[in-house]
């Protein structure tokens, strides 16, 4: 699974973008607040998802599941992203 970040959000409108931390020149996925089971997300908050064709056929995340700051810190400093 991708870890990103929230880097654009509209809390009125209920979607943003994510970005991929660990290919960052990867261009960034839409997300609807759907994937977020309805809570609106803060811009730089860490997720893990997936990815899927949108209906544009461009990739959305979908299925995102938040990341905690300890487990952030603990894939960055071991290099992990797996459970």
């Amino acid at each position: 699974m991708p870890v990103g970040t929230i880097r654009r959000w509209n809390s009125e409108r209920g979607f943003g973008f994510i970005s991929d931390d660990t290919q960052p020149m990867k261009r960034w996925s839409f997300v609807h607040i759907t994937s977020l089971n309805g809570v609106a997300p803060d811009e730089g908050d860490a997720f893990e998802y997936e990815l899927q064709a949108g209906r544009d056929g461009r990739e959305t995340a979908v299925n995102l599941v938040p990341l905690s700051p300890a487990r952030e810190e603990a894939n960055r400093v071991f290099g992990g992203y797996d459970d």
